[in-house]
């Protein structure tokens, strides 16, 4: 059983590391996806469920962006190392989803409405993540990493503070309390990927 899955791990490192594979991706990340939710947005061609359920998609990829490199180093998982080459392309199609999610939803009848942007409302919480998100969307590229230089890992030191904005605009939003607890276990991983504290999983691990 360990050695199949052994294979089953060998076969996916292969596969995401294979140019067909990435150039794959980069042409739905970069093309298709920014396409289809423009037209979606101009001609209404998206029923609501679908433009709510676009921020849990753009959740999930900050999550994943965000876990996947501390869950490597605890557990050393070859094949979570091999992913880390999606994480922009990943933070470019968060991007995209949470545009279309915020600026679908947004009431801009209630613009300059003081009572909108209450602290205890979600949309608060919603606004300042979709800046950050636009923040670290339009930098993640080579162009920006080769100019700003150390600069920019500092930028993109704010995925942290618009991971927990977005904890709380989503925890606001479904009332769902495993989100604060998924923050703490977020905070947990991260102390032991920079204690380098590790976890030898049999058929995972290498």
């Amino acid at each position: 059983m360990v050695k199949r899955l052994e294979d089953i791990l060998r076969f996916l490192e292969w596969v995401i590391v294979h140019p067909l594979f990435r150039r794959g991706v980069a042409v739905v990340v970069y093309g298709v996806v920014p396409v289809v939710l423009l037209d979606a947005l101009l001609f209404a061609t998206v029923p609501y469920y679908f433009i709510v359920k676009a921020g849990k998609v753009a959740e999930i990829l900050l999550f994943i962006i965000l876990f996947i490199a501390p869950l490597a180093i605890i557990f050393r998982v070859s094949l979570l190392r091999r992913a880390l080459i999606y994480r922009q392309a990943m933070g470019v199609m968060m991007l995209y989803v949470a545009l279309f999610h915020g600026v679908s939803l947004f009431d801009y009848t209630r613009l300059f409405d003081v009572t909108y942007y209450s602290i205890t409302h979600n949309i608060v919480y919603g606004v300042m993540a979709l800046l950050l998100t636009v923040m670290l969307g339009i930098t993640s590229n080579r162009f920006s990493m080769r100019h700003l230089h150390r600069w920019w890992k500092r930028l993109h030191r704010f995925a942290y503070p618009l991971f927990f904005l977005v904890v709380v605009h989503a925890s606001i939003t479904t009332g769902e309390k495993k989100l604060i607890l998924l923050a703490l276990l977020f905070l947990l991983l991260k102390f032991l990927a920079y204690r380098r504290i590790s976890y030898k999983i049999p058929g995972l691990s290498s």
